[in-house]
């Protein structure tokens, strides 16, 4: 099985349909969502601006949407490079997994990387006031 293929199964397993029906337009677009965070957390990597009230509310989306399958979804979309930024909305939510999480054919322990202490920050200031 491909990664993909893997992703896919588990998006469509995990997903909590609203109203408890199945709507193929849902899907797509809560699903699509986990991609267009990662590019938000990349463009917070290149130092642009972004509202961190939104990166929160996507993961709040993801979570309400796929559960704990979440965060495993969000590991095989997203370039490690950004996991600092993962790692720092996590801690900010107090959403941080206890154990390792298991992405396709590999095991990522976000316990073991570094928050991005920028990020976090700006959680902080903008997310208080």
């Amino acid at each position: 099985m491909k990664e993909v293929e893997w992703r896919n199964q588990l998006a469509l397993k995990s997903y909590r349909f609203p109203g408890g029906l199945f709507d193929q337009e849902s899907f797509k677009e809560d699903f699509g969502k986990i991609g267009h965070l990662c590019k938000m957390l990349k463009a917070n990597r290149n130092e642009r601006e972004i509202n961190s009230r939104i990166i929160l509310n996507y993961f709040i989306i993801g979570f309400n949407q796929f559960g704990d399958s979440f965060l495993q979804l969000l590991c095989s979309i997203c370039d490690s490079a950004i996991l600092p930024c993962v790692v720092a909305s996590l801690s900010y939510l107090n959403r941080m997994p206890k154990e390792s999480l298991i992405v396709f054919d590999r095991l990522v322990d976000l316990n073991q990387i570094t928050a991005d202490p920028v990020l976090f920050c700006r959680f902080v200031k903008e997310c208080s006031e």
